[in-house]
C-alpha cells in the first residue's frame, strides 16, 4: 500500500505544472500619440506575485530586438528618460502598484518619457518595448532587506506615434466643410436646372 502511495506522490509531482511566479510591468498607456517637439509619459502597473520585495534600477525604450543587458537600446524618433529607476520604485510582495504618469511632481512619477524630435514627420512611429530592470530582496531594500536576486528584467510593449499639430486638424476641418459646401450648393444648382428642363 506505501508503495502505492509513494508512486501515486512521483506520478502526481510529474504531472503538475510548476508554479512560478514573475512580476508583470504593464505600460499605462501602451501606444502614445503626439505631436512633433513633444515630451509624452507612461504611467505603469506593476503586479509583484513574487515573495520579495522588487526594487527598479534601470529603465530603457528599445526595439523589438534589443535588450540592454546586451546591447544600446536606440529610439527612432526621439529619446527615452528613465523614470522608475530614478524616483527608486520599490514594490512589497504580493502587491500591485499603479503609478500614472504625473509630470508635475518633481521627479516626475511614471515609467518613463519620450521626448519626440521636433522634425518629426506625421504619421511616424517608433514602437518598440520599454524593459525594466529590478532586484529582489528579502525585506524592505531601504530597512535592512537583503538582495536575494538580481538584475532581472521584465518587459512592456510600448510605442510611439507622431501626429499633427491641432491647427493642422482645424485646417483640415475647414477644408472638408468648404468641399461639401461646395459639393452641397453644386448639388442644389444642378437640381434646380434638372427641374427647370422638366417643366
Amino acid at each position: 500500500m506505501k508503495r502505492i502511495v509513494r508512486l501515486g506522490i512521483w506520478i502526481g509531482l510529474l504531472i503538475c505544472p510548476v508554479v512560478h511566479a514573475d512580476p508583470i510591468l504593464t505600460a499605462v498607456p501602451t501606444l502614445f500619440y503626439g505631436l512633433p517637439g513633444e515630451t509624452v509619459g507612461w504611467g505603469f502597473e506593476v503586479i509583484n506575485d513574487t515573495t520579495n520585495y522588487l526594487l527598479f534600477d534601470s529603465s530603457a525604450f528599445c526595439q523589438i530586438a534589443q535588450d540592454p543587458q546586451y546591447t544600446t537600446c536606440t529610439q527612432t524618433l526621439g529619446t527615452y528618460n528613465d523614470l522608475i529607476a530614478n524616483n527608486a520604485t520599490e514594490v512589497a510582495p504580493l502587491t500591485t502598484l499603479i503609478q500614472p504618469y504625473d509630470p508635475t511632481q518633481n521627479p516626475a512619477l511614471g515609467l518613463g518619457t519620450y521626448n519626440i524630435i521636433a522634425s518629426a514627420m506625421v504619421g511616424q512611429s517608433d514602437i518598440g518595448q520599454i524593459i525594466a530592470s529590478y532586484d529582489q530582496y528579502d525585506g524592505d531594500p531601504f530597512n535592512g532587506g537583503n538582495e536575494v536576486v538580481g538584475d532581472t528584467e521584465v518587459s512592456t510593449p510600448a510605442g510611439v506615434v507622431v501626429t499633427p499639430e491641432p491647427s493642422q486638424w482645424i485646417l483640415l476641418a475647414l477644408s472638408l466643410a468648404a468641399i461639401w459646401g461646395f459639393r452641397k450648393t453644386g448639388q442644389q444648382r444642378t437640381g434646380a436646372a434638372e427641374r427647370r428642363q422638366l417643366r
